[in-house]
């Protein structure tokens, strides 16, 4: 009404906007090989002033949250505003909302506090600047079940500030994979002086 549009138009717009959901949740320019099949592209981080931001990439998690007025819906309840039909359906839609704004929420909350976590591994590009966050421990400081953050980053990936796209749980490393990849790079670069004592000073 405040748009003077009218509903077909509302429509368009509409269809316009699922369409454009959908092509950005599976679709890139140019898609990492290994990650083509089995993962949807969720934000783009980029670095600004020394800090790392996120732009979601599909309409469908940039829109934000459904406001629910709650006081208002029991009014019209009461008002006789709902037939029978759409009265028993009301509860199920109300769940689903509230389940959506539950993983938005959710999804918003790991990608905010992940690129403050890994900002000096995303400024520096470099594999030992990467900080060791395990599942469990990344889980309690969301106060949520680590299942919760498995499910919500699983399938998903994102593009990092350099421009390659990565597992989004590549950004959750535990403390044994970080201490093996910082390893494996000191014994490639290793001379016939250093010992696994040397190698055990400098990991301390």
């Amino acid at each position: 009404e405040k748009t003077r549009l009218s509903l077909s138009d509302v429509e368009a717009i509409n269809d316009l906007l699922l369409e454009l959901g959908a092509q950005a949740e599976f679709w890139l320019p140019s898609r990492e090989p290994s990650l083509s099949r089995g993962y949807s592209c969720l934000a783009r981080l980029t670095r600004e002033e020394n800090k790392t931001v996120f732009e979601f990439l599909s309409p469908h998690w940039a829109r934000g949250l459904y406001h629910v007025r709650y006081e208002v819906i029991e009014d019209w309840k009461r008002a006789g505003g709902l037939e029978p039909r759409e009265r028993r359906r009301l509860p199920h839609l109300l769940k689903r909302i509230e389940t959506v704004n539950l993983r938005q929420s959710t999804v918003f909350r790991i990608l905010e506090t992940l690129t403050a976590l890994q900002g000096e591994f995303l400024g520096k590009n470099e594999d030992q600047s990467l900080r060791p966050i395990s599942l469990r421990q990344f889980a309690r400081w969301l106060d949520l079940a680590p299942s919760t953050i498995s499910r919500a980053v699983h399938g998903r990936s994102v593009l990092l500030p350099w421009g390659k796209e990565a597992p989004l749980i590549s950004l959750l490393p535990g403390r044994r994979r970080v201490m093996r990849e910082i390893l494996s790079g000191w014994l490639q670069a290793a001379g016939p002086h250093e010992t696994d004592a040397s190698l055990a000073d400098r990991l301390r």
